[in-house]
Order: C-alpha cells, then structure tokens, then sequence
C-alpha cells in the first residue's frame, strides 16, 4: 500500500467515526428532551409549556441535526468526493450539530461547552485551517448560547455572570490552544511514519534492482505485469511491453570476454535509464534480454522512443570494437483482453524473433 493510500484509508475511518458520532448525538439528543418533555408534563410544577417546548427542543433541533447528518452521511459515502473535501465535511458538520445542541439546550450550563469537542476532534486532520475555522465557529455559536443562558440567568449578581462567561471563553480558548499542540504532534507521528515509509520503500527498492544495470529485475518485472494488466481492466490505459535483444551478444563475450559484454549490457541500460520516465518501467529480465512497460502512452510515442534507444546504442562506440556498431533486435506488443501475463510476453517474443529472422537491428509491432 502506498503511503497515500494509507493515509486516504485512516482519513476515510475517521470520516466514518465522525459520521457516526452526528447520528450518535442526534439520536441522544432527541431521546433525552423526549423524555424531559414526559417528565416536564407529568410533573405537578411544569416550568414548561408543552407546544413551545416540542417545536423548540424537540422538533426543531432533531430536524436541523437530522438534515446535517444526512449532507455529511453523502459526502462521507461518496466515493468520487477528494480527502480533503472530506475532512473539512466531517468536521464542520460535527461543529454544526454540537453548537446546535448548546444553542437549543443552553439552560443546562455544561452543554454550552459541547462544542469544544468539534475542535479537538478537527486536530486529527493536522490541517491548521481546519482548527483555526472550526474553532471561530464554536466562539460564534457559544458566545451566542453563553448571552442566550446569561439572559435566563439575568437574576444572578453581575459580578458571577461576568466570571461565568469569562469561565467559558478561557475553555474554548483553552481547548483551541490544546487542539493545536495535538495537531503538531499527529504532525510528528505522521512524519515518523512517512519517513519509516520511505527507508522501507527504500529497502524494497533495493531488493527489486538487478545490480550491474541498475534497472528493475525479473521479479519486480512480473509484479509490474500484474499491476499494469489490472490497470487495463480498470480502463486506465493499454499498456504496452518491448522486448530488446542485443544481436550477437554472444559473440560479444566469446571473442572479446564478458567484461566486455558488461560494458556493452551496462551501456544499454544507461539509454533505457535515460528514457524511462513517469509511469514507464524497464527490467532486465536475463542475460541480454531487457523488457520496457508503457502505460498510457500511444504506440507511436513508444515507437518513437524505441527507435531512437535503437539508433543511439547502434551508434555508440566501444574501445574493443570501434568499427563494428551493436544492434538490437526489439519487439513491441500491446495488451488485449484475453491475454494473461505469459501470453503477452510470448507475444512481445515472438514479435522481437520476427526482427532476428528479418535482418535484426529493427523494431517490429506486433
């Protein structure tokens, strides 16, 4: 899995543990100032008035809360929907639902502060701006469901309203502060991971690269066959597979020796290095035999690019052969469906063979 995979994939579970908490709180919510509300009705000494007390602590915020969570429900589930969009969704919709729960429920003094769990819950995204909104919108909502309380509570002495609002705004600033040094250490953990990620990327690098050539080997070569056949089922592109064979090169190491059939191998590969860039992957698949996969490039791009890898080695120069030029023989074939890993390389073989039986030094497509 890619790092960014795996951090698409952590995102995605939070999304979806947000998700739930709105609905959690919905539900909650709802069920508690129901039973308030039989509790209020069948008390002797109701302080409520039953209409007032259905629309406005009732129906009203189950409605709001109910019409969030759904927004947020098919942004989260939509597969087509960026991380990031996401994560802003996810967090602003809790932020939305718990001010809504302080702003309607604001007589119980300790629900003003239940949006300050939107803030800290905003730090798992690392994303400074994220926190920064999140937290100007829970000091917008409270500060209102703070004057909503202080209105009710008007018969307190000012001296303990004052230190009661003071108490509040010293929490939420409080909680933003906190939430920024959670964010700064999901920032460190995600840069020890990352850099843990890339020594293993590393590593594995280095086990899938044949030495002398410094390209893909044999093994890295039949995964990337894999990967670029399910790229063609998904519709990504057709990818293309050349097979290269150096003419002669037998002759080369048995009249010269094999250090200069390393010169001649070594010299190849540095072309293909040259040329292979982006999405395009060369291997060495064994003794003289290199292979090239293209992803979503034209067959006359790759065309293009092959024939030039085949005149430039032609004209390189060696100090044990200086007027005999190497060639290579190379063969290209497209994937179809219906084709399986082997067939397709067999096909790209027996392209390359039409070269060998045709003169060599050319380029033929399947």
């Amino acid at each position: 899995m890619e790092f960014d995979d795996y951090k698409a994939a952590l995102y995605e579970a939070w999304h979806l543990r947000i998700l739930r908490v709105c609905w959690f709180f919905t539900a909650v919510v709802f069920i508690t100032e129901l039973a308030m509300f039989f509790v209020f009705v069948n008390s002797k000494t109701s302080p409520i008035i039953p209409g007032t007390y259905i629309v406005f602590r009732v129906v009203l915020p189950t409605l709001i809360n109910i019409t969030i969570s759904i927004i947020v429900s098919f942004i989260c589930l939509d597969t087509r929907m960026q991380i990031p969009k996401k994560n802003w969704a996810s967090c602003i919709a809790l932020t939305l639902i718990s001010s809504n729960i302080s702003l309607f429920h604001y007589f119980f003094p300790a629900v003003i502060l239940l949006p300050c769990v939107s803030i800290f819950i905003s730090a798992i995204f690392a994303d400074k701006k994220i926190i920064n909104v999140t937290a100007l919108f829970v000091g917008i909502f409270s500060s209102v469901a703070i004057f909503l309380w202080a209105r009710e509570n008007s018969s307190l002495e000012l001296i303990l309203l004052i230190a009661n609002c003071a108490v509040y705004f010293i929490i939420i600033i409080c909680c933003y502060l906190l939430s920024l040094f959670i964010m700064k250490s999901q920032q460190q953990q995600v840069n020890f991971i990352y850099d843990a990620y890339l020594k293993q990327q590393e590593l594995i690098e280095e086990m899938n690269i044949e030495p002398m050539t410094r390209l893909y080997n044999k093994t890295a070569f039949e995964s990337c066959m894999k990967l670029y056949i399910q790229k063609f089922h998904n519709k990504e592109f057709t990818p293309h597979l050349v097979l290269i064979d150096i003419d002669h090169f037998k002759t080369v190491n048995d009249v010269y020796g094999h250090n200069a059939g390393d010169v001649v191998l070594v010299r190849l590969a540095e072309l293909i290095r040259g040329k292979m860039k982006g999405s395009r992957r060369a291997f060495r698949f064994g003794g003289d035999e290199m292979v090239l996969l293209f992803g979503p490039e034209s067959l006359e791009q790759i065309k293009s690019i092959v024939e030039e890898l085949r005149t430039d080695f032609k004209n390189t120069q060696y100090d044990f052969r200086p007027k005999e030029p190497i060639t290579l023989s190379i063969g290209i074939a497209a994937y179809y469906k219906g084709l399986n890993e082997k067939s397709w390389f067999e096909l790209a073989d027996s392209t390359m063979y039409k070269s060998k039986t045709n003169g060599r030094d050319s380029v033929y497509i399947a």
